[in-house]
């Protein structure tokens, strides 16, 4: 299973740790520290630097009515 937190740090700055759990062990973790413009999406900067921690979610598509 993935664990993911991610945690604004200023509008420009987030920091995204990506959990690895087998059971009840961890069995891996990795931090990302991300720059970002204030305008853009935490989730979708994180989303970019590791898609690997998102693969298992559903794709959310967007379309215009």
């Amino acid at each position: 299973m993935i664990e993911k937190t991610i945690d604004l740090v200023d509008d420009e700055h987030v920091l995204f740790t990506v959990t690895v759990v087998e059971g009840e062990r961890i069995r891996s973790r990795r931090e990302y520290h991300l720059a970002k413009f204030a305008h853009q999406d935490a989730a979708e900067v994180c989303r970019q630097a590791c898609p690997e921690a998102f693969a298992q979610e559903p794709s959310v598509q967007s379309g215009g009515m």
